[in-house]
């Protein structure tokens, strides 16, 4: 089974409470699918904190945090976070952080799932990087993907005053979701990369505007989702069948050849 994705969400919520905590629009993901959601926001000046992802009643793993450091009054964070659904209900994605004082934080999420993906082992390589050389902003992730899996990637820049500009994605990638969001916070960029077993994750262009210092502050991260092993329809991989095979058993009757 390939995997195959659906894209569900891509938009920016502000907060004024002082004790960060948002939703966003409700959406229905696919059954039997991997959801998976980018998460951008800015927050206090330390660095380095993370939020919780809830929704949907779904059990939800971070896989990776990425953040740039700080100006001294903000930090701008990345997180992405996985969640398997079996049968999907209406899904309305809180993202909240307690330590997030600041009455003008803002949060932008990519939401997308797939199914096809490995159950038992969602997620395989990671990786989270600096991409503040104007360029392609290439990064590295922790383990080769396999030829089927998917490399999904983001990129957040903050231009911290200026106008937003977008990235382009690499030529062997498909944009999945870009927001230009809130003038002076920056935006977040999704891609997706198949049939490549590189390491290497890149961009066409992550267009950080030749900014420099804290005018420019640019990270990306990236996770692989992993294919589902193959095998027979109804049969979870072809090692299974070759187990019951040692056994004896006929895959079509049951024990012994008839």
């Amino acid at each position: 089974m390939a995997l195959a994705r659906v894209d569900h969400l891509n938009e920016e919520v502000s907060d004024t409470s002082g004790a960060l905590s948002v939703n966003f629009t409700a959406f229905t993901p696919q059954d039997n699918s991997l959801l998976c959601v980018f998460v951008f926001y800015v927050g206090n000046a330390t660095p380095g904190t993370t939020g919780v992802l809830s929704g949907g009643g779904l059990t939800w793993t971070r896989q990776v945090i990425s953040v740039t450091g700080t100006d001294g009054t903000y930090s701008w964070n990345e997180e992405v976070w996985t969640a398997p659904v079996v049968t999907a209900v209406s899904t309305t994605l809180n993202f909240a952080n307690a330590s997030i004082t600041i009455t003008d934080a803002k949060v932008t999420v990519s939401a997308f799932s797939y199914t096809g993906y490995d159950t038992g082992t969602p997620v395989g390589g990671t990786g989270t990087w600096d991409t503040t050389t104007d360029g392609t902003g290439d990064g590295t992730i922790d383990a080769a993907p396999a030829t089927d899996d998917a490399v999904v990637s983001g990129r957040i820049w903050v231009p911290n005053g200026a106008t937003n500009t977008t990235a382009t994605a690499q030529t062997s990638s498909t944009e999945i979701h870009e927001l230009a969001g809130t003038a002076g916070y920056g935006n977040l960029e999704t891609q997706e990369r198949l049939s490549n077993i590189s390491t290497t994750v890149a961009w066409n262009d992550v267009n950080d505007a030749g900014l420099t210092g804290w005018a420019n502050q640019e990270r990306a991260a990236a996770i692989v989702v992993k294919v589902a092993p193959s095998g027979p329809p109804g049969v979870p991989g072809s090692g299974r069948i070759k187990e019951l095979a040692a056994l004896g058993w006929n895959a079509g009757f049951g024990r012994g050849n008839f």
